[in-house]
């Protein structure tokens, strides 16, 4: 072979491989511009106040949602993986049965101790019901069948299938959330009827992606100071059990020995206030119990919260004669395992600073003189001065010259 023929197929062979390399780019421009139609609602029909119920299956955090009494709640939703187990199992053994797990069935799969609704919190549910409503249509990255596993859009077992119902269970939508586009700005999507994948703007992996605790409502008291009659103080750790009692205009305490407490009103309105209004730091799965530290002795694995010999029991009742009881169990860190009312499943954590502030000892709440070493007293001349008095000084200025003098 001559040099010629050498150099004619080394230039056809760079101009297949540059042939090659245009037609892939070409199509992945192509996926990269998506097609633009008329812009359009994907739910033009779907009204906020007609939703009732909404289901978000897939692999990693199935949550099923309702509207109860004007409220939302949140549960454990279908368990994908584990109908996927039991439908190899089945199909391997040639039986027909029946599945266990109906994802309308507000009671959930038999057997099953943890599943229950819970109050959502409803800043966190908000944006998944607006994200719907505000779907469009328009921009469709691509319509090929063979695509929807790439973008994470096949099915709740690749994606995200989000189904919302109205109050008879009857379907108002039903969309499945897939990957997220170029830049995590964008999310494809494709309704479950049809091959059309969307890329809309939004992470939406993030919005529906929150699991059971997060979606809780971490809200647990509600009551103002002045709706609150009565509370009791139990501590354990410290040794002290008191009860305090709203009054006509004033508040009388007592311990168990019957001992009479001299109370501060400030002091009570202020231990109210931080009773009224408890909020959890996050929510213990019941399900993962916590592990023992390596250098606590005397671990009991039948109580890992600590719950059956709580070290606080605070009991309110308010004056329409409601009961509220926090019980507050093992210390781990800066937080205490804590839960409210009888539900010792439903435990959560909070703060050290809260527990010590809502059983404070009995000395603490009675009347003193403000502590002058506080936020209004500074260090004057070797004595601590309260900045709220009037100071009356003597001032005699000294001309500069007899100072040089001296």
């Amino acid at each position: 072979m001559n040099v010629t023929k050498l150099i004619i197929l080394l230039v056809i062979l760079v101009l297949l491989v540059g042939a090659l390399w245009y037609t892939q780019e070409l199509q992945k421009k192509s996926r990269a511009i998506p097609r633009i139609t008329q812009t359009s609602a994907m739910f033009p029909d779907l009204e906020e106040n007609g939703i009732f119920r909404m289901e978000v299956t897939s692999l990693q955090t199935p949550l099923l949602y309702r509207k109860n009494a004007g409220v939302w709640e949140v549960s454990t939703g279908r368990d994908v993986m584990g109908e996927l187990m039991r439908n190899s199992e089945v199909q391997q053994s040639g039986v027909e049965v029946e599945d266990a797990v109906n994802p309308r069935d507000d009671i959930g799969p038999a057997g099953d101790p943890f599943r229950r609704f819970y109050k959502a919190d409803i800043d966190k549910l908000q944006p998944m019901i607006d994200a719907i409503l505000e779907m469009e249509t328009g921009q469709i990255a691509t319509s090929s069948p063979e695509e929807q596993s790439t973008l994470g859009v096949l099915s709740k077992i690749v994606g995200t299938e989000v189904v919302m119902y109205d109050q008879q269970m009857n379907e108002l939508a039903s969309v499945i959330i897939g990957n997220q586009g170029l830049g995590m700005a964008t999310t494809f999507v494709r309704r479950p009827e049809s091959d059309d994948i969307y890329e809309i703007r939004g992470n939406l992996s993030m919005i529906f992606g929150n699991d059971l605790v997060t979606m809780r409502d971490r809200e647990i008291f509600e009551d103002a100071p002045e709706t609150i009659a009565s509370v009791e103080v139990q501590d354990n750790e410290e040794g002290f059990f008191y009860t305090l009692t709203r009054g006509e205009g004033i508040w009388t305490g007592v311990t168990t020995d019957g001992t009479e407490l001299e109370l501060d009103t400030a002091k009570v309105d202020s231990l109210l206030s931080t009773l009224g209004s408890l909020s959890a730091n996050s929510f213990v799965d019941p399900s993962r119990p916590p592990m023992p530290p390596p250098e606590e002795e005397g671990w009991d694995e039948t109580d890992p919260w600590g719950m059956f010999n709580p070290n606080v029991v605070v009991t309110y009742t308010t004056v329409d004669g409601e009961t509220h009881e926090i019980t507050v169990g093992r210390v781990e860190g800066t937080t205490y395992y804590a839960y409210e009312g009888v539900d010792i499943m439903d435990a959560f954590r909070i703060s050290k600073t809260y527990v010590d502030n809502i059983s404070p000892d009995p000395a603490m709440l009675a009347p003193g003189e403000e502590d002058l070493s506080g936020a209004n007293a500074q260090l004057l001349g070797g004595d601590l001065v309260d900045q709220g008095e009037m100071i009356e000084m003597d001032i005699n200025l000294i001309p500069a010259d007899e100072i040089e003098g001296q």
